[in-house]
């Protein structure tokens, strides 16, 4: 059996990867399948990719969702009201611009705003 390596890049980084004791091949594919797997979850969940799902509905505010996306703002969403707010999905500007030491803008939402029906987000 051989350990397999797997260094691929995914949301703005490298990802590393080392599958122990099983056919080099095997895992190969087994890395490959889920290296493509997270390309597609990339494509929704990129909070810096402009083309994301997730920054589309940031930008439309209105927006049919992916299951995928739809049941992670659910589980978020679940985190605003248990919190109070103190945990908000909609402050994710504010946390990168705190991370990056500027100045932090007022948001004008609150995770209370978020409405859904069905797989649509309204504003």
């Amino acid at each position: 059996m051989f350990n397999t390596f797997f260094e691929k890049p995914l949301f703005g980084k490298n990802i590393e990867i080392i599958v122990y004791g099983i056919d080099k091949y095997l895992a190969e594919s087994i890395l490959e399948d889920a290296y493509t797997k997270a390309l597609r979850l990339q494509k929704i969940f990129n909070f810096f990719d402009d083309s994301s799902e997730l920054s589309k509905l940031n930008k439309e505010r209105s927006l049919k969702v992916s299951n995928e996306l739809l049941k992670v703002i659910n589980i978020a969403l679940i985190y605003c009201k248990e919190t109070n707010g103190e945990y908000d999905i909609t402050l994710g500007k504010q946390i990168i611009q705190r991370k990056n030491s500027e100045e932090v803008t007022p948001v004008a939402c609150s995770f209370r705003d978020i409405q859904i029906k069905n797989n649509l987000f309204l504003k």
